[in-house]
Order: structure tokens, then sequence, then C-alpha cells
């Protein structure tokens, strides 16, 4: 369970430079997706603090868009 874990961890980390990184709106939504499917990982191995840390960034992404 530990590889799984901290490969989920890994993922968000890289996800979240992706994010800063979005400046078109198809990034954005490239960005989302992954998120998406990160979210849906996560909850496969029940790992909902991970889940709610994707989440968040997806939320605080959506903001960045908004303004």
């Amino acid at each position: 369970m530990h590889a799984p874990l901290s490969l989920l961890k890994q993922m968000l980390k890289e996800h979240q430079k992706d994010t800063e990184k979005a400046v078109t709106f198809e990034e954005y939504i490239a960005v989302r997706l992954k998120l998406q499917e990160l979210m849906g990982k996560c909850a496969s191995f029940e790992e909902w603090d991970l889940y709610q840390k994707a989440a968040d960034l997806m939320m605080h992404t959506g903001f960045k868009w908004m303004k």
C-alpha cells in the first residue's frame, strides 16, 4: 500500500506544477481532467486526504480562471 500512496503524492505534486503553468483555457481543461483522474485513483485506494487535496487544487484552479 505504501507504493501507491507515494505514487499518488508524486502525481499530485506534478499536477500542482501543471496547474501553476496553465495559461490557456485548453491547458486549464487538461489539468482539470488530470486532477479528476487523480481523484478517482485516490478514491479507489481510499486515500481521502489526497482526494481532498486534489479537489482543493481543482477548485483553486477554477478560481484562477474566474478572475
